[in-house]
């Protein structure tokens, strides 16, 4: 009975210390990655070499305010991977800026269909990461939405 209790004790000492590093681990990641907790959590599976749209609403939530900026980042990254700006005009019409390094000419901005968002086109393993989109308006809070991105690769595929 002793040497189970022992185990017992062991094994709860074990468990709660492997939930005091992953709770450290995320306070880690929280501090190196700050927007790591805002908005909420989307979750997109894709298959290398698809298409895939990290959604983001960037409609207005009241009548009577504009859409000015809208920006995505990636991971770790601390400067947006996507930009469109609104600020001089409405932003369908607005100027589209992607990061050359993360994305190239992959991807775009899809305002008006279905699942409104960022569309990265010829998807590579690489660009599995968390993204986050934020959403600038004139009247109404700023909104950030985060997309975790997740690549199944052709190797894994059945044959």
């Amino acid at each position: 009975m002793h040497a189970a209790w022992q185990s017992a004790v062991r094994s709860d000492v074990s468990e709660r210390g492997a939930m005091r590093r992953e709770v450290l681990w995320r306070d880690v990641k929280c501090a190196v990655f700050p927007y790591c907790n805002d908005g909420p959590l989307t979750e997109v599976k894709v298959l290398e070499g698809g298409k895939a749209v990290l959604p983001c609403d960037v409609s207005p939530s009241i009548a009577d305010d504009d859409t000015i900026l809208v920006l995505f980042y990636r991971g770790s990254f601390k400067t947006p991977i996507y930009s469109i700006d609104g600020r001089s005009g409405p932003v369908r019409r607005g100027q589209h800026w992607s990061d050359e390094k993360a994305l190239g000419r992959r991807a775009y901005l899809e305002l008006t269909g279905r699942t409104p968002g960022l569309v990265i086109q010829a998807v590579r393993a690489m660009d599995q990461d968390l993204y986050r989109c934020r959403v600038d308006y004139d009247i109404h809070p700023t909104r950030n939405v985060r997309v975790q991105l997740n690549v199944i690769g052709a190797s894994c595929l059945p044959h």
